[in-house]
């Protein structure tokens, strides 16, 4: 529901722009109920993929391929950080941002780890922070960050 709100959200604030997205979760159920939902099948895919897996650079490059792009406008990682940060320890923290900000011209994080996604994306990746949102209710912020070198 997300990734449709958030197209649906884009769409209307960039008229005239194509907006495309590609949604990504680790869980088959949550990919087969998105794409039954689905319903801009041509500007919104779905994709059940481990980002540590082998074949997230071939799923990642056809994507783009197929758009005629280089790099994501932006990557979005909501309710994400924090799990991997858990599974992967600080390495994988580090290998997620890496990989992910190669792909991408601006990153959105939920701040579960903010000042470690700071450090990452700022001192290792060639992002610069552009905006840091309030808390929430839950006492979590939002990360926003673009590329500042090619």
């Amino acid at each position: 529901d997300l990734t449709l709100e958030l197209h649906k959200f884009l769409s209307s604030r960039l008229p005239g722009c194509e907006v495309s997205i590609l949604g990504i979760d680790l869980d088959p159920v949550l990919i087969g109920r998105a794409r039954q939902k689905n319903d801009r099948p041509e500007s919104v895919s779905f994709e059940c993929l481990d980002f540590f897996a082998d074949e997230r650079q071939s799923v990642l490059s056809s994507y783009l391929r197929k758009h005629q792009v280089e790099r994501f406008d932006c990557s979005y990682c909501f309710s994400i950080t924090m799990w991997i940060h858990l599974n992967h320890g600080d390495a994988g923290l580090e290998r997620f941002f890496l990989d992910l900000s190669a792909c991408s011209e601006e990153l959105l994080a939920r701040g579960d780890v903010q000042q470690h996604i700071q450090n990452i994306l700022t001192d290792k990746c060639g992002f610069a922070v552009l905006e840091v949102t309030e808390e929430n209710d839950w006492q979590r912020r939002l990360l926003l960050f673009r590329r500042i070198r090619h």
